[in-house]
């Protein structure tokens, strides 16, 4: 998931190349641009808004001496300003990132896997988007598809299995059983994503059942009740 703080070039500067998949950092001054990395160590300026209902994403430019985070965010607010203006910067040169054709974010994704996998499962339909749109949307939804990495899962769930004041283990355990149903589906569709990023992620593991043992008031009640009973 993107990192809600703020870019600073220190922090730019610092940053480690993740072993697979990518990682992202959002800035907080310009809403809608971020720092994209992937295991080749190149950092990537990107900006994302939601446009007439859909997510735009459009590459800004590579991290670099000539293109700095001052850079990145003077063009970004310049996009912005063409998109509240009406103009599509969408086939701008270099608007969109190299092999992205057809991956679009998790939510996009989801509208697809809901009306292919689970429409006329009413009852299951049901509950799986309530926890989608309650849980999952809210927090990776404007995320690329291919994008999310393991680390990203486990720290998704964990954050609801304990920052969460009201939230539960098994509330935990369930969204990620959800979203490893929607990536075990998805990954046809996803080239440059190798494996389901639930797997080997971190959830609660379940309570194992216990054997309970009678105390002697109970089983003097069994015993007596026995006796009853004939």
């Amino acid at each position: 998931m993107a990192n809600k703080v703020g870019l600073t070039d220190a922090k730019i500067a610092g940053l480690k190349a993740p072993t697979a998949g990518q990682i992202e950092l959002a800035d907080g001054i310009v809403p809608g641009l971020r720092l994209r990395m992937g295991a080749s160590g190149i950092k990537t300026y990107i900006l994302r808004k939601r446009v007439q209902g859909k997510w735009l994403n459009v590459t800004i430019g590579r991290h670099g001496p000539s293109f700095t985070l001052a850079h990145a965010r003077k063009k970004a607010r310049d996009l912005l300003v063409d998109v509240e203006q009406g103009k599509s910067i969408a086939r701008k040169a270099g608007a969109k990132r190299k092999g992205s054709k057809g991956v679009g974010t998790v939510a996009e994704l989801y509208e697809t896997y809901l009306a292919q996998q689970i429409e006329g499962k009413k009852r299951s339909a049901r509950e799986f988007d309530r926890v989608f749109r309650k849980y999952i949307e809210p927090e990776i939804g404007d995320r690329l598809a291919d994008s999310i990495t393991r680390s990203d899962v486990s720290r998704f769930v964990e954050k609801i299995a304990f920052e969460r004041g009201k939230e539960t283990l098994t509330m935990a355990r369930i969204v990620y059983r959800h979203l490893s149903t929607f990536y075990t589906w998805a990954l046809t569709r996803l080239e440059h994503m190798p494996a389901n990023p639930c797997r080997d992620a971190w959830r609660p593991k379940r309570n194992e059942p216990r054997d309970r043992v009678l105390s002697d008031r109970e089983l003097a009640a069994l015993w007596q009740s026995a006796v009853e009973d004939g």
